[in-house]
């Protein structure tokens, strides 16, 4: 790739970033989102009948210039994770490798909750992460958003920026946690 290319696509992958821009591709089974760059991809797919959903993408790490490149994922339901470049910090055992970060929504519906999930545990940012939590697939108006301790407890967390028409909610994390969003019908 000459240096002009190089200069093009630069700029090309980090707008889509900026904007949240990502190519798609669906079918019944399998979402799959692929960023700009050639060599990073997130794949999504759905577990425990539909109820589940995974999705991975691979932040690497540039060991010339001792950094972690932008991580972006997105759930079908309107749910995504933005974690700003430069600022991935790996837990110790993962320092100096690519790190495959993961984000699972989970819809328990006995409980009426939407459960997230991220990886790998202990994973912490420099600069604040962008977390949206969508409740869009619920019949549910209005939800709460609790945080989830180790042991599963409870405690509610009040979002950052709450958009009700759109049905999702934005708040701005340092480390990764686990977090219920309760919906009602």
């Amino acid at each position: 790739m000459n240096f002009l290319n190089k200069r093009t696509f630069i700029f090309n992958y980090s707008l889509a970033l900026l904007i949240g821009l990502t190519a798609c591709t669906q079918d019944s089974k399998i979402l799959s989102v692929e960023s700009k760059s050639q060599s990073e991809s997130s794949e999504t797919r759905l577990i425990d009948g539909g109820l589940s959903e995974e999705s991975s993408f691979v932040s690497e790490y540039v060991e010339d210039k001792n950094f972690y490149t932008p991580v972006l994922i997105t759930i079908s339901n309107g749910s995504f994770l933005r974690i700003p470049n430069k600022s991935l910090v790996p837990p110790e055992y993962l320092s100096g490798e690519n790190v495959e970060i993961t984000m699972t929504v989970t819809n328990d519906q006995e409980n009426n909750e939407l459960l997230f999930q991220f990886g790998p545990h202990g994973c912490e940012f420099s600069s604040p992460a962008e977390l949206c939590l969508s409740w869009k697939t619920t019949n549910s108006k209005n939800a709460t958003l609790y945080y989830l301790d180790e042991q599963g407890n409870r405690k509610e967390h009040l979002p950052d920026q709450v958009d009700v028409v759109n049905k999702r909610m934005i708040i701005y994390i340092n480390h990764f946690s686990r977090y219920a969003v309760a919906y009602s019908n």
